[in-house]
């Protein structure tokens, strides 16, 4: 995407309510305490950047660079311990150890094959670990997303973001019916988020047995 879209994602995550749909999304799963985190496709890397703040060793791969390059930047600006990485979801497995958390926000929606993609990610987790699937909802709509900044009049300019977000959207979400493709063992909970326009899937991972 170069560094044009890397500066506007940026510029998304700043928004209010984007960094509080993401502080919400974070309080899914316990504090890092040290634990793994690995965000895929992070963009210019807020999530990450939170993550690590949390106490999690965080990495944040995105297989476009440019995006790799923003958020090198702004953790070098906020002085953040998250590290980013150049990374496709394909080889994701293969490159790095699997973490105790793996998040993707945005991601199974955009994809080709969205059930392949979250196998993959599946593959990502350490036993007794889990995945956090951000993704917006059927209710992400600019109707929705306009009652929803009116009950949030506190957030700040880049509120309209929202809006132009859901009309991107139009109601349109990911298949729920995705997930029932994991394994039997796999638990999963799910957490409407930002007055519902966002559903944050939580599947944990049995640890293997001893």
């Amino acid at each position: 995407m170069g560094a044009l879209a890397a500066r506007f994602f940026a510029h998304v995550q700043a928004a209010e309510f984007y960094e509080t749909l993401l502080r919400d999304a974070l309080a899914l799963v316990p504090d890092g305490d040290g634990a793994s985190l690995l965000d895929v496709g992070c963009g210019p890397g807020a999530l990450t950047r939170l993550a690590a703040a949390r106490g999690y060793h965080a990495t944040g791969i995105d297989s476009d660079p440019g995006m790799i390059a923003q958020a090198h930047r702004i953790a070098r600006r906020e002085s953040s311990a998250a590290a980013f990485a150049v990374a496709d979801l394909s080889e994701t497995a293969t490159r790095f150890p699997p973490a105790d958390v793996v998040v993707a926000a945005s991601l199974l929606a955009v994809v080709p094959d969205p059930a392949s993609a979250l196998h993959q990610l599946w593959s990502c987790v350490a036993p007794g670990g889990a995945l956090l699937i951000i993704e917006p909802s059927e209710q992400m709509t600019p109707a929705n997303a306009q009652q929803v900044l009116a009950t949030n009049r506190a957030w700040g300019r880049r509120r309209h973001l929202l809006t132009l977000w859901a009309r991107a959207r139009q109601g349109h979400s990911i298949n729920p019916t995705v997930f029932e493709t994991l394994p039997r063992t796999a638990r999963r909970h799910d957490y409407p988020l930002l007055g519902g326009l966002i559903l944050a899937t939580l599947i944990e991972k049995a640890p293997n047995r001893t």
